[in-house]
């Protein structure tokens, strides 16, 4: 996994309960302290399993309410820092949900043991578009919580809601 991705996340929790709450949730994940990541490098994908699923136990909060705090603040804060430009060259929401395999392939080039999601959209009719997320990390919740999110930012109005285990209905409301 992107080390980006998982500072995004540290990042989310810590502003959301701060630094000493976050010490427990990383005990509880079995580190002694904050685990050294860089940006630019592939993190072993446990490391963010062990401190997203403490983050739900340490703080009794259902890990879908942590996805979608950690989401909105990834789409809304963490990556309008680091790639403006991208959501940029988007007219709307439905224009980047429909570019998202190109978009992993090209933030995940470099990185040596890269496994970028890969996405299968089918459409419904006009108005609904299935999509199948394909990944061994199976983070589906992630997946519908970065689409609200994103579908927010690019103030488009949704309904989406999961079809299958793999698989989510996005509704283009307007």
């Amino acid at each position: 996994m992107k080390g980006v991705y998982v500072l995004g996340f540290i990042e989310a929790i810590k502003q959301k309960v701060g630094q000493e709450k976050f010490q427990k949730v990383l005990q509880h994940a079995g580190f002694k302290q904050e685990p050294v990541i860089f940006a630019i490098i592939d993190v072993d994908d446990g490391v963010f399993f062990r401190i997203i699923h403490s983050t739900s136990k340490v703080l009794n909060v259902p890990l879908c309410k942590i996805t979608e705090i950690f989401s909105d603040f990834w789409i809304h804060h963490f990556t309008q820092k680091l790639y403006r430009k991208i959501y940029q060259q988007y007219n709307s929401f439905k224009d980047l949900l429909l570019d998202l395999n190109w978009l992993h392939e090209m933030l995940t080039k470099y990185l040596p043991r890269r496994k970028p999601p890969k996405f299968e959209y089918q459409w419904e009719n006009e108005k609904t578009l299935l999509i199948t997320y394909k990944s061994k990390r199976n983070l589906i919740d992630l997946v519908i919580s970065h689409a609200k999110a994103a579908a927010k930012f690019y103030n488009q109005k949704i309904n989406i809601t999961k079809v299958g285990e793999n698989t989510i209905r996005v509704e283009f409301l307007d």
